[in-house]
């Protein structure tokens, strides 16, 4: 599958600490049909197609519908990563399944923690958590897959086990798990000293909810993304989302008169580091994020004697 990357505009209804969004980003306008349709065209998209639309928030877009029909027009599969403020709202939900089929959608969702009081002040809005959950319940009557993405950091890496529980006690297996570590850019790199936690401290609490989930034999799906191999136990790379090809288009808002679309390959998130180059899994792995790697030494640690996870 070829994939596309399209944050929709930066404007949103949180301002979480840990957004890698930075304040230049912030200035530019949302993207427009003509330069999304374009663009599109000029990736030759179709049903072989995973397009991620992303922002800020992208259900802000204010022709947001109009651009879920471009991508059914297209034919491609989308992956929409929101905040879910939107999805209270069923009429909302309902416009969505109808302009873009249930089986070309998945849904992404950030639970920062499973307490009310933490999660709301990561994201600086006091109605976040309830906002997310009465989404994530809506979603769940229209039988909508999501994936919680749980971004670790220092204020959530000791609880990772018990967000594994809440999310298997509240949600049935349509609701879905990802981890993932965090990019440093934006607002995350100005709060670094709040939220930067070094790999060998998440290491033992990523595994041990790893196994508490095998425990639960819940069968709904979990992966981890956007997280180097070496941060865990070859055991566990099972729950990998293994690299198989590199992000090949980026779209975002950038100044005007200048080109939207971007050829890339490779990410900010790869493996261009020195303890990468005589990795014996460097082809497969999703890499590390240059913004965590230049906070801290012997994040990464080559792996020898292995051919493939």
């Amino acid at each position: 599958m070829k994939t596309m990357y399209l944050a929709l505009g930066y404007a949103c209804n949180h301002r979480c600490l840990c957004c890698p969004i930075t304040t230049f980003q912030h200035l530019h306008k949302p993207l427009d049909l003509k330069t999304i349709t374009d663009n599109l065209d000029e990736a030759h998209v179709g049903s072989d197609t995973w397009v991620t639309l992303s922002g800020g928030e992208p259900t802000l877009h204010p022709q947001f519908f109009d651009v879920l029909a471009i991508m059914k027009q297209k034919k491609v599969y989308v992956s929409l990563l929101t905040n879910l403020s939107k999805f209270k709202d069923k009429s909302f939900i309902e416009q969505l399944i109808t302009t873009i089929p249930k089986d070309h959608l998945h849904i992404v969702t950030a639970l920062h923690h499973y307490q009310k009081d933490i999660h709301n002040h990561i994201t600086n809005c006091p109605s976040s958590y309830d906002d997310t959950m009465h989404g994530l319940r809506n979603c769940c009557e229209y039988n909508l897959e999501v994936f919680i993405k749980i971004i670790i950091h220092k204020q959530n890496y000791q609880d990772l086990t018990n967000m594994v529980k809440f999310i298997i006690d509240k949600f049935p297996p349509n609701i879905c798990i990802q981890f993932c570590v965090m990019d440093f850019e934006g607002n995350a790199k100005k709060n670094k000293e709040d939220f930067f936690i070094h790999y060998d401290f998440i290491k033992p609490e990523l595994e041990k909810a790893l196994d508490f989930f095998e425990k639960s034999k819940d069968n709904r799906k979990i992966y981890i993304i956007e997280t180097p191999l070496c941060l865990c136990d070859p055991y566990y790379w099972k729950y990998y989302e293994i690299k198989k090809e590199t992000l090949q288009y980026y779209q975002a808002p950038i100044v005007d008169n200048e080109e939207h679309l971007a050829m890339s390959d490779d990410t900010a998130c790869g493996t261009n580091y020195q303890e990468c180059d005589h990795c014996d899994v460097k082809q497969y792995c999703p890499g590390c994020w240059r913004s965590v790697y230049d906070l801290a030494k012997n994040l990464l640690h080559e792996i020898k004697g292995r051919r493939e996870p």
